[in-house]
């Protein structure tokens, strides 16, 4: 119940006129934020009765009687500070927006056809039909689940343009609560994809360290999700592999690449202008560019062992970007054509083959020889240097030629180590 609170509260206040950090820089928000925070736990121990006792049960929704109390309460004690600025009076009017909707009662109401009206009760005899129902369209994490389906819905376009055809994995949401913030991007929340059906149906798990959810954390969702099923949830081979370690710098550190590239150009894909994913795109933006900043920080003990096998997966994505360039502007010269675009053709086939390459059924080992390919090179002859030594290479350059003309991406891709083993 606190973390459905956190999330609509956060939402909330994105929908005010006030970017997040001046809510906490005004003194009289601030201490509206302290006080909803204490009420928020206070009476989550009258919550915690009603969901298990079935009397309480019959009273009505758990979650809405606890939204109501805290509201109650909330609107007593924080309405004084309310007058004190524009903006404490505009965090007050979000949080009372947020927990002045009936969320069961509403999400009860318009249930999927088929489904018919479900209050959950949350007794030991509703526990399954109440847990379908939250998975399936529970308004209680609507500021999650909305996000979650944008990250879904514009990866499997982008892997569409990219291969032809959308992935057909089956993926759902799930939630649960950590013990711990998650270290390694300072913030409370974390991801983690699980296979639940082998390369059909996996489960993108939100993990939520709700004693310390703050505002901010909310614009941590999309960078998490997009990570997660775009990397993870939609590719094309066994995600529990022995092996899988040896694939983890293109997934974690190429493929992340790709997820923050397709999650700051979402305005692309046609999703609706009325989602929080669209309405607050540059806040989402500015919030993944801290959170990769931190991940990729080998300066930090929190990330540093990671980060170090991570950043060759963002090397070798350079490197093969710098081959692409160079094969669009030997085709544009060869056709008498100018070479200005050849940098923006090169990142789009940059970005189809790192797209058809995790969808495909290439091994961990496959992905990670591909990818120690690209950073020997780049070792050897660092910068611009790999790309001309790769230009020598006529089998590289016609391969690389080829792909961007729609050719093989298999060829490409072996010509690489291939070129890299005779280089050693």
């Amino acid at each position: 119940m606190p973390l459905s609170l956190r999330l609509h509260a956060a939402r909330e206040l994105l929908n005010r006129s006030f970017p997040l950090h001046e809510y906490q820089c005004d003194q009289a928000a601030a201490a509206i934020e302290d006080q909803f925070l204490k009420t928020s736990e206070a009476k989550i121990g009258a919550g915690t009765r009603e969901r298990r006792d079935e009397a309480e049960a019959d009273k009505g929704a758990a979650l809405d009687a606890y939204f109501l109390r805290v509201r109650t309460e909330l609107e007593e004690l924080a309405k004084p500070e309310a007058a004190r600025s524009l903006v404490a009076q505009a965090k007050f009017e979000a949080l009372m927006g947020a927990t002045g909707r009936p969320l069961c009662t509403d999400c009860s109401s318009t249930a999927p056809a088929g489904r018919g009206p479900h209050l959950c009760r949350w007794t030991t005899a509703t526990e399954a039909a109440d847990i379908e129902a939250v998975g399936s369209h529970g308004a209680c994490l609507e500021p999650t689940r909305e996000l979650f389906q944008v990250a879904l819905d514009v990866s499997r376009e982008a892997y569409r343009q990219a291969c032809g055809e959308a992935p057909t994995q089956t993926v759902v949401l799930g939630t649960i609560c950590a013990a711990e913030p998650n270290s390694v991007l300072e913030v409370s929340v974390d991801g983690v994809t699980r296979e639940l059906a082998v390369r059909t149906k996996r489960m993108v798990e939100l993990s939520f360290h709700v004693d310390s959810l703050a505002p901010d954390d909310y614009l941590a969702q999309l960078y998490v999700l997009f990570h997660e099923v775009l990397v993870h949830a939609l590719c094309g081979i066994e995600l529990d592999e022995d092996n899988a370690p040896e694939s983890a710098a293109f997934h974690e550190g190429w493929m992340d690449s790709v997820s923050a590239e397709v999650l700051e150009s979402l305005n692309e894909y046609g999703v609706p202008a009325s989602n929080p994913a669209v309405r607050f795109l540059s806040q989402f933006v500015e919030k993944m560019h801290t959170l990769r900043g931190y991940r990729f920080d080998t300066a930090r003990a929190a990330s540093a062992i990671n980060a170090r096998n991570w950043r060759k997966g963002r090397t070798a994505r350079e490197v093969m970007g710098r081959v692409l360039r160079e094969a669009w502007e030997e085709l544009e010269i060869e056709a008498g054509e100018p070479v200005s675009r050849a940098p923006e053709k090169a990142a789009l086939d940059l970005r189809r083959l790192a797209l058809m390459l995790n969808a495909s059924t290439a091994s961990d080992a496959e992905r990670g020889e591909f990818t120690g390919a690209l950073n020997f090179l780049f070792a050897r002859c660092h910068d611009n240097g790999t790309a001309e030594l790769l230009r020598k290479h006529a089998q590289v350059v016609e391969f690389a030629k080829e792909f961007v003309q729609g050719g093989s991406w298999q060829n490409l891709v072996a010509s690489v180590v291939l070129y890299a083993e005779h280089a050693k």
